[in-house]
């Protein structure tokens, strides 16, 4: 009995994977500072990547995460993912992925003064937990405003999800999120966000 369920749900996850049904759920808890009302045109965006030793996987699955180029392959995609979801409502956008082998900030350093944003967005990785059926991400995400370097917006943002979610998949389902949120929140900011 207990093997035919267990079949089942391999079964299963294999479906959805094939026909690429992306089942997901997400999770956004949030806290903002709402009397910041600066318009955001410019966003520098900042993408923590989780550290090797800080996947809890199982077996083999562990070995794909480990491999640098593929965890860079899949983090790129997140990055251009992006950069696309913030173009689409008007707002330009840098990505850096900082993946903690960086000697010093420099590089980050003079990519922000080049650019010129009006905020930092911060998307740090802080769990995945992975098994054959399912998949738990866990981000902290906040917005920091250039000038002061004052914090006006965090969240933290939980997608639930069958583990062959692609990263392009996943970087909307969290953008989408956090515009959601922005707007539960009365956070004005993006210029195509308007009051409800």
């Amino acid at each position: 009995m207990k093997e035919n369920r267990v079949l089942f749900i391999v079964l299963l996850v294999f479906v959805l994977s094939l026909i690429g049904c992306e089942t997901t759920s997400e999770n956004i808890i949030s806290s903002a500072d709402k009397t910041y009302s600066k318009m955001i045109h410019k966003v520098f965006v900042i993408i923590t990547e989780l550290h090797k030793d800080e996947f809890l996987l199982p077996g083999e699955i562990i070995k794909s995460y480990n491999d640098f180029k593929r965890r860079m392959k899949i983090l790129n995609t997140f990055k251009s993912q992006i950069e696309t979801e913030f173009k689409n409502i008007g707002i330009e956008s840098e990505c850096y992925i900082f993946t903690g082998l960086e000697l010093d900030d420099s590089e980050l350093n003079n990519r922000i003064s080049s650019f010129f944003p009006d905020a930092i967005l911060y998307i740090n990785g802080t769990a995945v937990k992975v098994n054959e059926i399912s998949m738990s991400s866990r981000y902290e995400v906040s917005f920091v405003d250039i000038p002061t370097e004052k914090k006006f917006w965090k969240a933290d943002f939980t997608l639930n999800s069958i583990p062959s979610l692609r990263a392009d998949y996943f970087a909307s389902a969290l953008f989408k999120t956090i515009y959601e949120q922005l707007k539960k929140d009365e956070m004005y900011i993006l210029g195509t966000i308007e009051p409800l």
